[in-house]
């Protein structure tokens, strides 16, 4: 496998381009706004929670509800009706045993039916032409980590940043691997080491300034993430001790000197 990785690698980066959604698609929906779509991301993470699915399904799900909203209006009734379809569809993908149709309908508190989520299945999957496979942050995500030789604070406190940034609308702006190496350089920067080494570029095939913009907008969502009024899941989740308790570390005042010497 490792004989081939470069080549894995260029090939996710090209698939990447061809499974990013509309970055402005929310301007042509009518009832749906940055805050609904956060708060149906942030339920996301407390359903993949409840059924201990693996952090690659949620990433894919988001995936899906931002290239179908790309495609489609939705009503706010609708929206969350989207949203756990998406999450069914991903776990049919990438899960050895999947929840069933009717365990997704029940977390709604069985707002929807079985046969609205069929019918809604068959629709996502019309308007995504069938194309499910997308490299999402985290298939990115773990080969930067190996670059950066890191431990499990470090993997951890990138995961926790990877999740802050599915809840933002804004984020859409940068592709997945992108993000991915800016969570990577502000996690070694909170932990107090250097943020970004020649062997970090070399394997993720951006430079620091590069990833200025993406690092100072990643840098503000976790800055807000401590407050209060924040949305709640991912703080929580990367606040149990299986995570270290990482969201509880206290975010950098400062931008890495990367950013800030192109800032």
């Amino acid at each position: 496998m490792s004989c081939y990785v470069n080549e894995i690698f260029g090939n996710l980066r090209g698939k990447e381009r061809e499974a990013l959604p509309d970055s402005t698609y929310l301007q042509s929906q009518v009832d749906i706004t940055p805050q609904m779509r956060a708060i149906l991301v942030d339920w996301l993470v407390e359903v993949a929670e409840e059924y201990r699915l693996n952090t690659e399904t949620l990433f894919l799900a988001v995936n899906y509800i931002d290239r179908f909203l790309s495609r489609v209006t939705v009503s706010k009734s609708q929206l969350q009706l989207v949203g756990v379809t998406c999450m069914f569809l991903a776990s049919k993908y990438e899960e050895i045993y999947a929840p069933q149709v009717d365990e997704f309908c029940y977390i709604t508190d069985n707002t929807y039916s079985r046969e609205d989520m069929l019918e809604m299945e068959c629709t996502i999957l019309g308007h995504l032409d069938f194309k499910l496979t997308a490299p999402t942050i985290k298939y990115f995500l773990r080969r930067f980590l190996v670059a950066a030789h890191a431990d499990s604070t470090l993997e951890y406190l990138a995961g926790y940043l990877c999740e802050l940034s599915l809840i933002d609308y804004d984020m859409l702006r940068f592709p997945g691997s992108k993000i991915a190496a800016a969570t990577v350089m502000l996690a070694l920067h909170t932990l107090g080491r250097p943020a970004w080494t020649p062997t970090l570029v070399h394997y993720s095939q951006y430079t620091a300034a590069q990833l200025a913009e993406c690092v100072a907008r990643l840098h503000h969502i976790y800055a807000q993430a401590r407050n209060p009024s924040a949305l709640p899941a991912v703080r929580e989740k990367y606040a149990q001790t299986r995570f270290k308790c990482v969201s509880k570390l206290m975010h950098p005042h400062d931008l890495p000197a990367h950013v800030l010497d192109r800032s």
